[in-house]
């Protein structure tokens, strides 16, 4: 589902991508039209998309022909001066660790990369633990 809540920005002209992502799921993140995404490597950025990373996450994305990297706490917003190194600023993190974002409610939708690598860690249960019904 939230693959295809990401599908309707594919009409605009994408800006660049995701490089790479440190992190559990939900340490990277992308404001897209007012929801919440988490996002990982490979997943396409937009003009107008704020990534911010929590304090445990870092990202390096490949925008408008530049390297942008993020450490923990940060945010940029694709525009045209994401090249620029003002351009990255501190993210708005609250004491819990929580990052708040004007005008936006609500929880994280999984992006597709990281509903992925949830499906390959509840598929990894090869422990022989009893598991109750």
């Amino acid at each position: 589902v939230a693959a295809l809540a990401m599908v309707g920005s594919a009409a605009a002209q994408a800006a660049g991508s995701v490089q790479s992502t440190t992190g559990d799921v939900g340490s990277v993140v992308v404001v897209r039209d007012g929801e919440i995404y988490s996002i990982g490597a490979s997943d396409q950025l937009f003009p107008g998309d704020v990534i911010a990373t929590r304090r445990s996450g870092s990202a390096t994305l490949v925008v408008n022909g530049c390297t942008v990297t993020l450490d923990g706490g940060e945010e940029v917003t694709v525009d045209e001066n994401v090249c620029d190194a003002a351009a990255v600023r501190d993210a708005s993190i609250d004491s819990s660790g929580d990052m708040s974002f004007a005008g936006v409610n609500g929880p994280i939708i999984l992006g597709a990369g990281a509903v992925a690598v949830l499906a390959g860690l509840a598929a990894d249960d090869d422990d022989d633990d009893p598991v109750s019904p």
